[in-house]
């Protein structure tokens, strides 16, 4: 939360300032960056705290890498199937804010289901009862970054976008870093229903970003839209929603590349906490820290190429991105010790954590105009989190004795399947919207 100031001071230009310091003094542009990063810093970090509870469920639980491919494969799973229809709701209605609140919402209560029910079941019964959670917590992630990208396409010129992509995907890094950080001593101190205090959490800044969010109006809905509404505001080309035929061609490319991407990435960061504990030895009391070095990397990196996206282009970014995740994988799996190891993990967080402000703001560029929610939803919930429902599957599957039956070998044959993410960059249309 430290770097609120640091956003606020970025965002609120010479030009925008009226000389207060409240809340209600800033500019819509400014509440939506901080309401937005607010809202990627509770999605992502309590996402996250769910693989600091893999290792338990293996170790304590009676749960094999299978069964835990299959625990992160639901917990992404059922937003694969809602991505599009919260995007096209959104399209038709504006009503952003609000589905925003009822994801974050929705996390939260997932959070705090799974830690309480992991204290009064094991062994299969506990596999059945955490689906549910399971399934809450992942509809509620389909629906921040696909709205998060499209209020802020929404209040920041192009020109800047990048930017302040960038500084939002930032808060959601900094989640990443700081939710598993504060999970592992509570587990360890208090038990693993302490962490129920992170979904308490997530219900506080639920009801923050509807304080601060709550009189910023976005563009003309389709229901009361006008045939002379103005392009901005429109959510379709002619006063009717976009036709799928007419989205798909200009998405498929970057759509296909980001589920290879995902793929691979999100099942190597569902399954790191086990391969730091199994294949390094690294103590449980210390994997927090262990793994915080990929997001923390993340923290700085997305600005970073926000920026750099904003000069030389979105797709040449992208393609830089994903070559640097993939190799960074490859060097990591042959590292011959554990500093090296931690080296590597920090070059794959440079580049693997930024997807919010290279993939989604290209969607939103190559997207027709009136269909970036729905773009978004499409390429972030069957792309980006359909990936990431397939890879802890595969990977679970190939790690067991009678097929790969080691993580190393698994990590390193995920990270050549995600290697095929990286020519399909070139096939994504160049941006041609200006706005």
């Amino acid at each position: 939360m430290l770097l609120f100031p640091f956003m606020i001071s970025i965002a609120h230009s010479p030009s925008q300032r009226n000389g207060g310091s409240s809340f209600s003094s800033l500019k819509d542009n400014t509440k939506s960056l901080i309401a937005t990063a607010t809202a990627h810093y509770i999605n992502d970090g309590a996402l996250n705290v769910f693989p600091i509870l893999y290792p338990l469920l293996l170790n304590h639980y009676g749960f094999t890498n299978t069964t835990v491919g299959v625990i992160a494969a639901i917990l992404n799973g059922f937003s694969i199937v809602t991505s599009p229809f919260i995007g096209r709701r959104s399209d038709v209605g504006r009503n952003f804010v609000k589905l925003i609140i009822i994801g974050v919402v929705m996390i939260s209560v997932g959070v705090i289901g799974f830690a309480l029910v992991m204290t009064r079941f094991t062994g299969f019964s506990l596999f059945f009862v955490l689906i549910p959670f399971a399934l809450l917590a992942g509809f509620g992630s389909s629906f921040y970054h696909p709205l998060g990208a499209a209020i802020l396409n929404e209040q920041w010129e192009r020109k800047n976008r990048g930017r302040a992509m960038g500084i939002n995907g930032s808060l959601g890094s900094f989640g990443i870093l700081s939710f598993p950080i504060i999970a592992v001593p509570l587990i360890t101190t208090f038990g693993v229903s302490s962490v129920s205090v992170l979904g308490a959490l997530g219900l506080a800044i639920a009801v923050t970003i509807y304080l601060l969010m709550r009189n910023v109006r976005f563009g003309v809905s389709l229901k009361s839209q006008s045939p002379s509404s103005s392009p901005r505001s429109s959510t379709s080309l002619g006063g009717s929603p976009i036709l799928w035929s007419a989205l798909i061609p200009t998405i498929l490319a970057l759509t296909i590349s980001t589920f290879f991407r995902s793929f691979f990435s999100q099942a190597i960061i569902q399954f790191m906490p086990i391969y730091l504990t199994k294949v390094n030895h690294i103590p449980y009391n210390y994997v927090g820290l262990a793994i915080s070095v990929m997001p923390a990397m993340g923290i700085f990196s997305q600005p970073g190429f926000g920026q750099i996206a904003d000069r030389i282009g979105r797709r040449l970014t992208l393609g830089i991105s994903t070559v640097g995740s993939v190799g960074a994988i490859f060097l990591f799996v042959l590292a011959p010790n554990v500093v090296l190891a931690e080296v590597f993990l920090a070059l794959f967080g440079l580049f693997q954590f930024t997807g919010f402000p290279l993939i989604l703001a290209l969607s939103i560029e190559i997207a027709p105009r009136g269909a970036t929610t729905l773009a978004n939803s499409i390429v972030w919930g069957i792309g980006n989190i359909g990936g990431a429902t397939v890879g802890p599957i595969i990977l679970g599957l190939l790690s067991e004795p009678g097929y790969l039956g080691n993580l190393p070998s698994t990590f390193f044959w995920m990270t050549v399947i995600g290697a095929v993410s990286i020519p399909l960059v070139f096939f994504i249309p160049r941006p041609t919207r200006t706005d």
